[in-house]
């Protein structure tokens, strides 16, 4: 017993003594030292790594092409990810559309901006069976394949208002047949079997796509669209509104169906006439339609 206890005695006296050595104690600020720039490191890093103090504005790069928007990612020290393309017809191919996180917020630099392209190929449908349908369901059915009508060519057939042929790029087109989505279709259309004119739809006043509208429903073709200078912008173009066309709508005056007209628009409110007449179309074709149906 007494031996267990000076054994404890001289142990404690060599680690008392090793303890106030100069040697532990620079092992000990050696071991300090070391932790300390470890976890400085791991910090440094940490913060480089995430750039944890700094932030930046996030630049609006909607509508640009992917080369100029990485230029400007790249100047904000920020990465272009795409990661999906659309077909859009009214912006140009291979441009941005969609970004996220949107253009304003705030940002960590080295980070992702995801965004949804436009394809540089055009979407491709197969053609619908128009054949057989009248004027007003061929152009229902087409917008809803993403097509558009083009020149509608009236004959003389009993079946007045029906589409008699479709063709695309001047070739009669079968349906199935794969083409562009956005493409135009042209019809020949029955006028039935007699020379019945129809009076000139008033296209006054409205914009391209309301002109457009009624030139349909009036088995017309509208022509030349011509724009003034003041017409400059896609919101111009889309706010423009037809103060010239010819032939004018007056009273008397009738043209045949599948005829062309001309129209001029402007976003100049002031050169629109006013122009007072009936624009009923007294015609039969509407009835004589129904009676088909």
């Amino acid at each position: 017993m007494y031996l267990c206890l000076v054994k404890i005695f001289i142990n404690y006296m060599i680690i008392f003594r090793y303890i106030k050595s100069k040697i532990f104690i620079i092992n000990l600020v050696s071991v300090v030292a070391l932790l300390m720039l470890s976890f400085w490191l791991v910090g440094y890093g940490i913060d480089e790594y995430t750039s944890h103090n700094e932030e930046v504005v996030i630049p609006n790069i909607l509508e640009m092409d992917s080369v100029m928007a990485q230029k400007v990612l790249d100047s904000n020290n920020l990465i272009l990810q795409i990661i999906d393309s659309v077909h859009l017809s009214e912006v140009e191919k291979g441009n941005i559309v969609e970004q996220t996180p949107v253009a304003g917020e705030l940002i960590k630099e080295n980070r992702k901006i995801f965004v949804v392209i436009n394809a540089f190929t055009q979407e491709r449908i197969k053609m619908p069976n128009l054949v057989g349908t009248s004027i007003r369901q061929a152009i229902t059915d087409a917008e809803t394949y993403g097509l558009k009508i083009g020149e509608k060519k009236y004959v003389p057939d009993f079946a007045m208002n029906y589409v008699l042929k479709q063709y695309y790029k001047g070739e009669e087109i079968n349906a199935g047949t794969v083409i562009p989505k956005g493409s135009y279709i042209d019809l020949e259309i029955g006028k039935g079997l007699n020379s019945e004119k129809i009076p000139v739809p008033n296209l006054i006043g409205l914009n391209y796509l309301s002109a457009d509208s009624v030139a349909n429903n009036a088995f017309i073709n509208i022509s030349g669209v011509f724009y003034d200078e003041d017409v400059k912008t896609k919101i111009d173009t889309e706010n423009a509104v037809v103060y010239k066309q010819d032939p004018m709508p007056t009273n008397n005056n009738k043209t045949s169906m599948g005829s062309f007209i001309d129209i001029w628009l402007t976003t100049n409110k002031s050169l629109v006439p006013e122009i007072i007449i009936d624009t009923t179309i007294t015609n039969n074709n509407t009835e004589d339609e129904e009676e088909i149906l």
